[in-house]
């Protein structure tokens, strides 16, 4: 049974309109509603602009009497204008007479309040009978200008009525009246008699019932203005059409619905609703969201908004064809409903995204939901009797964090959807502060990025690549650098996927095109005799690739630059290879007419390398640091090195090592028969100016390594702060010593990719746990017979709150500290004899820890530490990890 369908309303007499008044003076309110209690009722005083704004949330009155001169509940002295403009915004079928008082005799204040929407206007003091008069005369004008709106509003729909459906319902007696389009549009038969409300709800789809029965319930009880909603009804012969139900009612003294006249508009005959998976599209959506926005805002009702992504659509679309892809869509449409039936709607608004609207749910109820079709999506599909599946990253918002608008609460589920596909894929990230930080941040350097372009703040630098014997070219890789005002030298995994939301990516690739040439034009002029032994690279960005512009770059600069096309070498990963194929290799046959080479970069982290090897037009590969990072202890490292040096070797391919940094690495590289070596045990990234310098050393007759060591032995890309030492101590059999000296530069790049903030580290110093202030905690459970513990603190305290300690800006974050923790212990993984895990985090200060007390006494008694300074917004915090070694024999 819908609300207010019980109990019939009686006819009664001439009806008094209730009453609103509005006057700073409690006396003036007193005086008015004595006057006029017999005229009017129920009366309703406020004595401030908040108090009025409160009654008109909670029911619209049918006259407000309102004094131009009003007070704040502070105190602040303020006119009616802004009182006056939303009452005169309220529908005509709704909106109440308006008599202006005042003190003041000024024509100007009349006109001006008449012009805000007052319908009269008066002079204090006033006339009792003159009062009463004009007030009966504003309610006549108030009854007839509701009967003229609701005839032009009839009239109206039945203009429309040619292609939609009219009802009109009486609430009390149930007795409905549908229009003949409403049977032709369900095409079912006409019955010629009194329908019931049940007559249309009935063919409600079950999906949609539960939700439009609520809404029509809140609707009739006055707690929505307006009902607006779209359903799929089922039609006599068995299929499914969109509906959009729109309403009007006549509301009783009390503002429950009397009357509530409709129409009904055909959604699938006018392309509202996808048309491929039949769900309702992005128009749906947007008028869906607005009623869940308004319902928050009246009935402070929850709900969530979420932005799926399929990671591999495009790869299932282009390898099976556009017809396998749209069944795959149609597929995870129905596998998305069947799991949200009853508790919200989910919206196709383009290619593989969807959309999903849960309604009255709290943040855990999301996260379920989300969850079940986070795994319903990844379940295989078959299709043609082939069995395909695509994970899904989902992002998501909770009402308690959204905006006010669409587009606010669509950026927000957006940003949370590329943190979880910057996690690696197939996984739920929820919109949070976090997010929120990082989602300004990028912003903000979207904004210093247009500035950047503008001060000509981008540098380029170049790392040496070395050949493995004495004779063979130098190589450089081109590297751009962001010297920001403010934050320093910036690298580009901070800045590189802000310019490609933003469509800098292409000028940003010009422009380290542009100084590499200049660069190679230069050495050209003033070093001819070691210039034909120089080969450059460039590692190019996938947007890049993928689309062709970065073909569009060279055709347009080569030609004009007079040097040896072969000289260049272009670089993509692997990942562009399998996220589009076609257009990879397309660009990739383009870059090779032009003369240039091409580089697999990262090789071995795809998905298909030997076949890339063998139907690509590849010369170089470039194998990825991870794997040179774990020579020479890992043998399965060290198996993989050989059989790719070996392979590249038998398929004519020079063969590339990066991220060499230590001794050992390059003993056994060298006796792979690597051709080149790239990496810090031979120079960091170099300005012009320095590797002018090197080259001119070389142009001189010196050695390879005699030119590094003079000119790039010591040069530090960025140095860090100084920081204070203690004496180091060995680390035994789970972690080395060499591993963690590498962990600086790879973990200040992280966080500063993380969070968006300018964080630079200081040595690394080994030693006891020292005596913390302020510390956030991670407990790190080693498998096997090692324990840990990983602090991020201050040396002393340094305020009261773990916020402030963390972020001084951010509230605690365990997924914060976990991404830092886990990042940290995955850097040291390569030499650890045990595999690395973590538990769950606790955050505070260790004292008021759950067992906080003993986890510090612990550490200090069996724990060793090594700890990482991080120079973080002006203060100093210290990263500590701690194992618990056991005693070696």
């Amino acid at each position: 049974m819908l609300w207010g369908m019980a109990e019939p309303m009686p006819p009664s007499a001439e009806p008094r309109p209730p009453l609103l008044i509005v006057d700073d003076d409690p006396e003036m309110c007193t005086l008015l509603t004595r006057l006029l209690r017999e005229q009017c009722g129920p009366i309703r005083a406020a004595l401030t602009t908040e108090d009025a704004e409160a009654a008109l949330d909670a029911s619209v009155p049918d006259l407000a009497i309102v004094d131009w001169s009003l007070r704040t509940r502070d105190g602040a002295a303020i006119d009616a204008a802004s009182l006056l403009e939303r009452l005169a915004a309220i529908d005509e079928e709704q909106r109440p007479g308006i008599l202006v008082l005042t003190g003041r005799s000024d024509r100007s204040l009349a006109d001006r309040a008449l012009a805000l929407g007052a319908d009269d206007f008066a002079i204090k003091p006033i006339d009792n009978s003159n009062l009463r008069a004009r007030v009966g005369v504003l309610w006549r004008r108030v009854r007839e200008r509701r009967v003229t709106a609701r005839r032009e509003r009839r009239y109206q729909l039945a203009i429309r009525a040619a292609r939609d459906a009219i009802w009109d319902w009486d609430v009390a007696a149930d007795d409905l009246y549908l229009s003949r389009r409403f049977f032709e549009m369900l095409r079912c038969p006409e019955q010629n008699a009194t329908y019931h409300i049940d007559t249309w709800l009935s063919r409600i789809h079950e999906a949609d019932r539960s939700r439009t029965e609520a809404e029509l319930n809140a609707f009739i009880s006055g707690l929505m203005p307006v009902f607006d909603t779209e359903v799929r009804m089922r039609t006599g012969d068995g299929q499914v059409k969109w509906l959009l139900c729109r309403a009007h009612a006549i509301r009783g003294a009390e503002g429950t619905a009397q009357r509530i006249v409709g129409a009904f508009t055909d959604l699938t005959d006018r392309g509202m609703a996808d048309a491929l998976t039949g769900l309702p599209g992005r128009q749906s959506f947007h008028r869906r969201l607005m009623a869940a926005l308004d319902n928050r805002r009246r009935r402070e009702t929850a709900f969530a908004v979420a932005f799926f992504d399929l990671d591999r659509f495009k790869w299932i679309n282009d390898s099976h064809g556009h017809d396998t892809g749209d069944e795959f869509l149609r597929i995870i449409a129905r596998r998305l409903e069947e799991i949200i039936i009853g508790h919200g709607s989910v919206f196709r608004i383009g290619g593989d995204e969807f959309v999903t609207l849960l309604e009255n749910v709290d943040d855990e109820s999301a996260r379920t939901f989300l969850e079940d079709m986070r795994r319903a999506v990844a379940r295989p599909a078959e299709i043609s009797g082939e069995l395909l599946s695509s994970t899904v990253s989902i992002g998501y918002i909770h009402s308690h964090f959204a905006g006010e608008t669409e587009a606010e609460i669509m950026r927000a589920a957006d940003a949370a959807m590329y943190l979880a596909k910057r996690r690696g894929g197939n996984q739920i990230a929820a919109y949070d502060a976090i997010v929120q930080h990082r989602e300004r941040h990028r912003r903000a350097l979207a904004a210093d990025l247009q500035q950047g372009f503008s001060s000509d703040q981008f540098v380029t630098h170049f790392q040496p690549i070395v050949p493995s014997g004495d004779a063979g070219q130098i190589g450089f890789e081109a590297l751009v650098r962001w010297q920001h005002p403010e934050r320093g030298l910036i690298y580009p995994g901070t800045f590189i996927a802000v310019a490609e939301e933003t469509g800098q990516i292409n000028r940003l690739a010009g422009l380290v095109f542009d100084h590499l040439l200049d660069a190679l034009n230069q050495i050209h002029r003033d070093l001819p005799g070691i210039a034909e032994r120089l080969f450059f690279s460039v590692n190019v960005s996938s947007t890049l690739f993928t689309d062709g512009r970065v073909a569009d770059l060279l055709e347009a600069r080569l030609p004009r630059s007079g040097i040896e096309p072969s000289q260049l070498i272009i670089e993509l990963t692997e990942s562009v290879l399998i996220t589009d194929t076609d257009g990879a290799v397309n660009t990739l046959r383009r870059v090779r007419d032009l003369g240039c080479r091409i580089a697999l970069d990262d090789f071995g982290t795809g998905y298909s390398s030997l076949s890339h090897l063998f139907s690509l037009p590849i010369d170089h590969i470039k194998i990825d640091q991870n794997f040179v990072q774990q020579l020479p202890r890992n043998s399965n490292a060290d198996a993989i090195v050989r059989a790719v040096t070996e392979l590249g070797h038998a398929l004519n391919l020079t063969v590339v090592a990066e991220g060499v940094e230590r001794q050992e690495q390059l003993d056994v590289l060298l006796a792979h028969g690597i051709d080149y070596l790239q990496g810090y045990l031979f120079s960091q990234p170099l300005p012009l100016e320095r590797m002018t310098a090197l080259l001119q050393a070389l142009d001189a007759g010196q050695a390879v390594q005699d030119a590094l060591h003079d000119v790039a032995a010591d040069f530090i890309e960025q140095p860090p702060r100084e920081a204070t030492s203690v004496p180091r101590q060995w680390y035994g059999p789970v972690v080395t010593q060499d591993r963690l000296e590498q962990t600086a530069e790879r973990l200040s790049s992280f966080i500063d990719s993380l969070t968006g903030q300018a964080v630079r580290t200081g040595e690394l110093s080994y030693g006891p746990l020292p005596v913390f202030g302020n510390t956030v905690t991670a407990r790190i459970p080693l498998h096997g017979d090692y324990d840990g513990l990983l602090l991020l603190s201050t040396p002393r305290p340094l305020l009261d709150s773990v916020s402030s300690v963390v972020y001084p800006h951010l509230p605690p974050s365990a997924e914060l500290l976990e991404d830092i923790a886990g990042e940290f212990a995955n850097i040291i993984a390569g030499t650890a004899t045990q595999s690395l895990g973590l538990s769950t985090l606790q955050i505070g200060i260790p004292e008021i820890l759950a067992e906080g007390e003993r986890i510090v006494v612990a550490a200090q008694q069996h724990l060793q530490f090594v700890h990482l300074p991080l120079y973080w917004n002006d203060h100093v915090f210290w990263l500590s990890l701690g194992f618990s070694v056991p005693a070696v024999p």
